[in-house]
């Protein structure tokens, strides 16, 4: 009799602790969700606001050579004149006035 009721103990204990592992198994799928969809917002975050400063590297870019474009088409033809600047110096500034060059090094959209 005392042999069947500690049996009847041990199964209990071994019942108890199946249910107890069973119940934290459920649980970690739930936790390594709510962990991964932490990381994939945090990654969404960081994504955009890298795409959002691309842009605007990108429009500061623009502008950039749209400045430097209208620099050159300003000043240009009265610094041709001058006799200090040479042959080969005169022709590198009407090529970098040229909006092809421009386009072409990725300065300007295409």
């Amino acid at each position: 009799m005392l042999r069947m009721e500690a049996m009847m103990v041990a199964a209990r204990k071994d019942a108890k602790a199946a249910r107890l592992a069973s119940e934290k198994m459920k649980k970690k799928p739930v936790e390594q969700a709510e962990a991964y969809r932490g990381l994939f917002i945090k990654h969404e975050v960081l994504f955009k606001f890298a795409k959002e400063s691309d842009e605007r590297a990108k429009r500061k870019i623009t502008e950039l050579a749209e400045k430097a474009r209208r620099f050159l088409e300003l000043y240009l033809p009265g610094l041709t004149h001058l006799t200090i600047l040479s042959e080969k110096e005169k022709c590198f500034a009407r090529e970098k006035m040229d909006p092809a060059h421009l386009t072409g090094f990725g300065f300007l959209p295409e």
